[in-house]
């Protein structure tokens, strides 16, 4: 196959959303953009179990909606992918899971609030799509209008959506969404709920880009030539 690295690592997202229940059975899908080519992304095929899948299950195809090469029917949702990939140029990579929690607030209409800094960086609320029969362009038009700028939108009596810049962001973007809203259904159950404003948001973002990670820094850990020692 054409693009068997990235092959790889969507089989691998896939046995990880299926071992921490995020997907059950054949339930979900997950795409990736080609960056050497981004009309071009790779999706799981419909109706095969994660843990059988294999490197040429993948199915590549066009942001216009249509397949260019595979010898699987890819997803359901296939033109959702698509859509979301020719609104957002800053994508790279999309999973679709049905999460408990996350899909219990999707079947309430409840749209989930930033509450934690994780969830901050996500968006500032995660919005929820009209509902729509899965596979149509219904749903991928409803997607795409309540997705928006974010990285996370909840589907209407059916899931959760996730975006990001790559597979291993978009993986951590679904935990953080689904302990959200673990927490969010908790914190009710105890009182009410205190999110965090778009303000706090706004500042979180700022704030953690400039002292998160291993900036300055090399694979090693240590402290590159211009590096503070501060």
């Amino acid at each position: 196959m054409q693009y068997c690295g990235l092959s790889k690592q969507i089989l691998e997202i896939g046995r990880r959303l299926s071992e921490s229940a995020h997907v059950i059975g054949t339930g979900g899908n997950i795409s990736a953009r080609v960056r050497s080519n981004p009309e071009l992304f790779l999706i799981t095929p419909s109706g095969l179990p994660y843990e059988t899948l294999r490197v040429n299950d993948m199915v590549t195809c066009h942001v216009d909606g249509h397949v260019v090469d595979g010898s699987r029917v890819p997803s359901i949702e296939f033109k959702m992918h698509a859509m979301i990939y020719k609104a957002r140029q800053d994508v790279f990579a999309i999973i679709h899971t049905h999460s408990l929690y996350s899909t219990a607030l999707a079947i309430a209409g409840r749209r989930l609030p930033a509450l934690t800094t994780g969830m901050a960086v996500i968006a500032p609320e995660i919005g929820v799509a009209e509902y729509a029969m899965p596979g149509t362009e219904a749903l991928a038009v409803n997607v795409v209008r309540a997705l928006g700028a974010n990285s996370a939108v909840l589907l209407a009596n059916h899931g959760l959506v996730v975006v990001a810049d790559n597979l291993q962001k978009a993986l951590g973007f679904c935990e953080q969404v689904e302990r959200g809203a673990q927490l969010y259904i908790l914190s009710h159950i105890v009182g009410t709920p205190t999110s965090l404003t778009l303000r706090q948001c706004r500042e979180l973002k700022k704030h953690l880009s400039k002292i998160y990670g291993q900036k300055g820094r090399g694979s090693d850990g240590q402290k590159g030539k211009n590096s503070s020692s501060h």
